[in-house]
Formats: C-alpha cells, sequence, structure tokens
C-alpha cells in the first residue's frame, strides 16, 4: 500500500509539474491502468505503450498530446535515474557469498574429494 501510494504521489507530482490540471481519482485510474499496462511484457521498461496509454487515457480530459508525452518521458526518465543508483551500488560492491552458499559449497566439494 506504501509503494503505490508513493508510485501515484510522485506521478502527481510530475503531472502538476506540467501543468496538467485532471482530478486526482482521474489520474490515480489513469497512473493505475498505465502502470499495469507498462508492465506487459510487449517493450522494454514499458517503452512505448506507457506513452500510448496515457495519451489514450488523458486527451479526453482536455491534456494536450504535448503533456501526455512529456509526462510519460519524464517518468521513464526518472524511474531509469533512480535504477541507476542501484546498478551503481550493484557494481561497487564486493562480490562475497552469503554464509550459507559459502558452507554449502564447502561441503559440496568435501564430499566430491
Amino acid at each position: 500500500m506504501l509503494s503505490w501510494s508513493m508510485y501515484f504521489l510522485w506521478a502527481l507530482l510530475i503531472a502538476a509539474s506540467l501543468q496538467i490540471n485532471v482530478s486526482i481519482p482521474v489520474m490515480i485510474s489513469v497512473f493505475t491502468i498505465t502502470g499495469i499496462i507498462s508492465l506487459l511484457p510487449i517493450a522494454p521498461s514499458g517503452l512505448g505503450t506507457r506513452d500510448a496509454a496515457l495519451l489514450l487515457l488523458l486527451t479526453p480530459y482536455g491534456v494536450t498530446v504535448e503533456q501526455a508525452v512529456s509526462l510519460a518521458f519524464l517518468m521513464f526518465i526518472s524511474m531509469m535515474m533512480s535504477s541507476t543508483l542501484g546498478g551503481y551500488y550493484l557494481l561497487t560492491q564486493p562480490k562475497t557469498l552469503h554464509p550459507q552458499q559459502s558452507d554449502s559449497k564447502v561441503s559440496i566439494l568435501n564430499q566430491s574429494s
């Protein structure tokens, strides 16, 4: 529940920065549908599917094509930027075995000799 709340807050803040003035319940509905559609394994990272869904769902509420595409682009870029931090951490940490994994590998090696 907390993660969805943070997702909606994040998306609403991006929409507000683009001066998209649509009611909050409509925006939450649009972001829910868009989030589910972008999870479909059609394109990498939901590229194109998020754009199309936002265009289709927001234009009836007076959102311009430019605003909808900008919203999709900013959502994608901000997700990629936040993922970059995790990728950096993953690449810079030393590779160590989990204690349970190292014990099982040692016992397997002892059994084979």
